[in-house]
């Protein structure tokens, strides 16, 4: 399907140029007289525009097996890319599992770690406000 797309783009103007010759020709009508100069000169004419048009298709498939011979090679240093990017993918994740089993395991996770964290400050906070509590008790019983 892709090489369909330059394949028309190289062929159309070819055949435009082909139909502007095919209305340029004159008509071969048949002389009464039938002498031969007059008969071979279209004939030699439209050999020469034969030729011409026989090169022209040569040298159209040789520009068609170029582009597909491009388009080969392109395909395969693609795929050997591909194959390349796998095999350093499979060899980065060995290293990424190597390197997580070599670390030693945690003895909390972080949100263990945090939740921690966060249960040792509400319990100092409330140590401090008991005691802060207990010495206004004793400071209004003073007073009374």
């Amino acid at each position: 399907m892709r090489l369909l797309a330059p394949l028309f783009a190289v062929l159309l103007p070819c055949l435009a140029v082909q139909a502007e010759e095919s209305v340029n020709l004159p008509l071969l009508q048949p002389s009464s007289a039938g002498t031969s100069q007059t008969s071979t000169a279209p004939a030699v004419e439209l050999r020469q525009q034969l030729q011409l048009m026989q090169a022209e298709r040569d040298q159209l498939q040789a520009q068609l097996q170029e582009q597909k011979q491009l388009e080969e090679q392109k395909q395969l240093q693609e795929s050997a890319q591909v194959s390349r990017l796998r095999q350093e993918n499979q060899r980065l994740k060995l290293q990424l599992k190597a390197a997580q089993a070599g670390q030693p395991a945690r003895w909390l996770s972080e949100q263990q770690t945090w939740f921690a964290l966060g249960s040792a400050l509400a319990l100092i906070a409330l140590i401090i406000g008991r005691l802060s509590a207990g010495l206004g008790k004793s400071r209004k019983h003073w007073l009374n």
